[in-house]
C-alpha cells in the first residue's frame, strides 16, 4: 500500500508554522518512542462525515490524553484500507488509560460514527521504536 497526504494535529490549539502548513513542533521533533497505527475503511456514503468527525472531534479528544504527543492521518495512494492514523506516544500504555477511554467514549458523535468504521485486522496496534534507538 502506498500512502500520501497527512493531517497533523497537536495538544496545543495554537502552533507556530514552519512552511507548507507544518507546525514548527512537527518539523523539529524527533521520532516518538511508541506509535499506535490504525488502518481504516469507511463506506463511501459516510466518507465526508467520517473525515469531518475524525479531524474535528475524534483526534482532538485523544490529543488531550497525557502521553499522547501528536497524531497524523494518511490517505492510501492505492490499495486498501483507504486511511491510516498514526498516534505518537510517550509510552506504550497510553491507550490503556482511563483518559484514553474517556476520549474514546466522551463525544456523542463518536458513538454515531464508530459502527461505520471498519478497522483492518490487527488494527489498531502499538509499536515500540527500535531504530534509531
Amino acid at each position: 500500500m502506498l500512502l500520501a497526504a497527512s493531517t497533523v494535529c497537536f495538544n496545543s490549539s495554537v502552533e507556530p508554522m514552519a512552511g507548507r502548513g507544518v507546525p514548527v513542533r512537527t518539523a523539529t521533533m524527533g521520532p516518538a518512542p511508541f506509535l499506535q497505527m490504525g488502518r481504516i475503511d469507511i463506506a463511501a456514503a459516510m466518507e465526508e462525515e467520517f473525515n469531518d468527525w475524525y479531524n474535528t472531534a475524534y483526534i482532538p479528544g485523544y490529543l488531550t490524553v497525557p502521553g499522547c504527543i501528536r497524531a497524523r492521518r494518511y490517505l492510501a495512494v492505492e490499495g486498501q484500507p483507504k486511511y491510516l492514523t498514526v498516534y505518537e506516544f510517550e509510552n506504550a500504555g497510553v491507550p490503556d488509560t482511563p483518559e484514553w477511554d474517556r476520549a474514546r467514549n466522551g463525544n456523542p458523535w463518536n458513538a454515531r460514527m464508530r459502527p461505520h468504521v471498519r478497522l483492518d485486522e490487527g488494527s489498531p496496534a502499538v509499536f515500540r521504536r527500535i531504530y534509531p534507538t
